[in-house]
């Protein structure tokens, strides 16, 4: 006879981290796929995204904006750089800053690659209610709440994650009203 008391799992398919793990997994395929024939890669969008909405930011509010540690935005803006679409140059306010300014190319790549994560989303969120995706976003904001207050005090990323997803949600929320079909 077993003393130890037996300790209840829960299945992989019932867990909300699950389910958010494999469509965050799964969602990530399809820009990769897409993005790749037109010259670019999803974690390079992401950056190119920023400077897109306020070229000139620097390498702390890339990370910071984008929800990388700066070791990996220091190696996404190099190669940024030798793809010719990005320029860093050092801040003037404090010349060990360095600020991410876009070139020409890297302006242009907004042109092809939006119109490509556009359609992606509106792809994986044709069956989507507009009702039932203001919900999820809104219950998506509380869980990131809870998790950020957590690690808000000893982490300064989760904090500008946490205002940069509220922003967003609510601007999305605003912007989404009466754009996705009616199941």
């Amino acid at each position: 006879m077993d003393d130890e008391a037996t300790i209840p799992t829960l299945p992989l398919t019932r867990g909300l981290g699950y389910h958010l793990r494999t469509l965050t997994e799964t969602w990530s395929i399809l820009p990769q796929r897409r993005l790749g024939p037109v010259g670019g890669t999803f974690p390079q969008w992401r950056y190119l995204r920023e400077l897109w909405e306020e070229d000139g930011l620097s390498q702390r509010e890339l990370s910071d904006r984008v929800g990388r540690q700066a070791a990996t935005t220091v190696t996404a803006l190099r190669i940024l750089k030798r793809g010719g679409l990005i320029r860093i140059v050092p801040a003037k306010e404090d010349r060990r800053k360095r600020r991410g300014f876009l070139t020409r190319k890297g302006r242009a790549l907004n042109e092809s690659l939006t119109p490509l994560i556009i359609a992606i989303e509106n792809r994986v969120l044709e069956t989507v209610v507009d009702d039932d995706l203001a919900a999820f976003k809104r219950v998506l904001t509380r869980m990131q709440e809870n998790i950020d207050e957590e690690i808000v005090n000893q982490n300064r990323t989760a904090r500008t994650r946490l205002w940069q997803l509220m922003k967003r949600t609510r601007v999305s929320a605003e912007t989404d009203t009466g754009k996705r079909r009616r199941a």
